[in-house]
Order: structure tokens, then sequence, then C-alpha cells
């Protein structure tokens, strides 16, 4: 859809777009947030299983082919992805999960620590 001549995704275009009443997209994707994941989770399956933020310098070096492959199949939905604000609040949102799963983690990790240091 975006990419696609659409600059806005949200429930009513896609309900538009795909033919089906707006309760209907609401029923699959209750609130915005449920719908921009399920559409940045689309994206990485479009892109392909090599197309993933990189975690080091050395992984960003052993996947550039994979990821400008995955990149050129869906242009158009990349262009969204980086040219507009929509993209941009996709691109955060992923950051932000990401970085509370890793500080969850971390957390747990540390109490254990804690919990083994005090027993």
């Amino acid at each position: 859809m975006p990419g696609e001549g659409e600059a806005v995704l949200n429930h009513v275009t896609l309900a538009e777009r795909a033919g089906v009443a707006r309760r209907t997209v609401y029923r699959y994707f209750p609130d915005r947030p449920a719908l921009m994941d399920a559409a940045l989770q689309r994206v990485r399956e479009l892109a392909g299983p090599q197309v993933a933020y990189p975690e080091s310098a050395e992984e960003l070096l052993a996947t550039l082919e994979p990821i400008y492959t995955g990149f050129d199949a869906i242009a158009p939905i990349n262009v969204m992805l980086r040219a507009t604000p929509q993209g941009r609040a996709l691109r955060l949102g992923s950051r932000l999960i990401h970085s509370q799963k890793d500080s969850s983690a971390a957390r747990a990790t540390a109490e254990r620590k804690l919990a083994a240091s005090l027993s």
C-alpha cells in the first residue's frame, strides 16, 4: 500500500484498499500500534530473512548484499519507510520495542546476579 501511491497507512485506507469494512480491519488490528506493527512485520517478511538492523560493523559488512537485494525487492515500501513521517514512526517504534526488551533482559540478569550474590 504505502509506496504504491498511498502516503498514509491507517485503518480507513487499508479498508478501502482491501474492499472491506473498517470494522473488519479493526477486528484484526484493534489500534494504530497494532496496525503499524503488522505493517513493519510484513515489510520485514517481504525484504527477506537476511534483512535486519545489524548489531556490529562485521555483521553489516557480511550482510550488505542480502540487505540491498531485499531492499530492492521492496523499493517502493522502503522509500515510504525512509521518507515519510509514518515510516519514521515505524522505525522508531521498532527500536523502542527492541530497547525495552534489551533493558528487561538486562534487568532480569542483574536481579539474578544480585540474588545469587545474596544467597
